[in-house]
């Protein structure tokens, strides 16, 4: 089986409105445009607008509610405060508000299919990615670009193994 996680172009972040409805700023737009992926045979993305945006010029994007980034309480202004507690969700810390790294895993994981390509949030991915590999998620999570293509490959014993494209 084959599955491609892609995280979202650069969004336009502002703190007066949830997440949620952050669409791309014009470079994250830009930057979407120079996705390429071959052998996809189905665009899925979580509902925030930034997740579909980032696939729409390859295709018919559906889009899945489970594919959302994982849940948090607010907005964290203070980004060492931020990157703290990704490292803590990562490590599997229970964090105030914060939807558990391993719920995270088992709903993104339920959306797989052979050919499906996914397009969802920068802890959603790592966490998904260290959880199948055993890769370091927060080291991972650092690591991603905007937009970011993750390619999984499971064997025939079951394995994954990930790249990037």
């Amino acid at each position: 089986m084959r599955v491609v996680l892609v995280r979202h172009a650069e969004s336009a972040p502002d703190p007066d409105r949830p997440s949620i409805e952050w669409d791309l700023s014009d470079d994250g737009r830009r930057a979407a445009l120079g996705i390429r992926i071959d052998g996809v045979t189905r665009l899925l993305a979580g509902p925030e607008p930034r997740m579909s945006s980032t696939l729409r010029h390859l295709g018919q994007v559906d889009v899945d509610e489970r594919l959302r980034e994982s849940d948090t309480a607010g907005w964290l202004a203070d980004e060492d405060a931020f990157v703290d507690a990704v490292r803590r969700y990562h490590a599997g810390e229970p964090l105030p508000g914060w939807e558990p790294a391993s719920s995270v895993v088992e709903r993104v994981t339920s959306c797989f299919a052979d050919g499906v390509a996914i397009a969802s949030g920068g802890r959603a991915i790592s966490a998904v990615v260290a959880s199948l590999t055993n890769a370091d998620g927060f080291e991972l999570w650092r690591s991603l670009a905007m937009p970011h293509v993750i390619v999984l490959d499971q064997g025939e014993r079951g394995r994954w193994v990930a790249s990037t494209s």
